[in-house]
């Protein structure tokens, strides 16, 4: 902890964060102080969820399928980069070499 806090190593965070002036929640017992305040609490985990919480609402598929269907056309269109580029640094390569054999 901090020297100029003023508060003991061995107090903990809580006190360490209330002696700077920040707003701490301790939710120790949590379940003790809603029943005690009438909040009710865990109800069974078991339960179905209610009509208005869960969405049965289906998202359309078509744009997934038609972005794929043209990412694919489009990688299987394509000339392949890596051959162009050798091709390309070859072809420049072997006129370096002819330039440099006329000499």
């Amino acid at each position: 902890m901090d020297a100029d806090s003023g508060v003991d190593a061995q107090a903990g965070l809580i006190a360490y964060y209330l002696a700077k002036g920040i707003p701490v929640l301790h939710f120790l017992n949590i379940k003790g102080l809603a029943v005690q305040s009438g909040i009710p609490v865990d109800g069974d985990p078991r339960a179905p969820l209610p009509s208005s919480i869960v969405s049965t609402r289906k998202k359309p598929s078509w744009p997934l399928i038609v972005s794929l269907l043209i990412a694919g056309t489009a990688l299987a269109i394509r000339k392949p980069l890596r051959k162009n580029r050798h091709s390309a640094y070859s072809k420049m390569r072997d006129s370096q070499k002819k330039s440099v054999a006329m000499y």
